[in-house]
């Protein structure tokens, strides 16, 4: 805590945030102290195409095939949904003046 150290001065912690430098040209970073993102993941796919050998299709799951090099072999499709809510893909944020030293 800073003013245990320093002695001086009201402090807060900032919790479950991450500081954000203001910026005027985004309307999400534009105004001092203000709060935003989410901690869920915005809903999302993610899918791949298996391969398989052998001459029969996989359950008329087929999604593909590939022939060439000794055969052909059948493909199945995997998909499935991950994320909940509706993130922006933002984390939770507050927005701060922030400067960095140049020189």
């Amino acid at each position: 805590m800073p003013s245990l150290v320093s002695g001086i001065g009201t402090w807060a912690r900032l919790k479950g945030r991450v500081i954000v430098g203001l910026d005027e040209a985004q309307t999400e970073f534009d105004v001092i102290d203000e709060v935003g993102g989410h901690k869920l993941m915005q809903v999302h796919n993610h899918s791949i195409t298996t391969y398989r050998g052998g001459p029969t299709p996989n359950n008329g799951r087929v999604s593909g095939s590939y022939t060439g090099g000794g055969g052909t072999v059948e493909g199945e499709a995997i998909s499935q949904n991950y994320g909940s809510g509706d993130s922006q893909n933002l984390q939770p944020y507050k927005v701060k003046y922030m400067f960095e030293r140049t020189a």
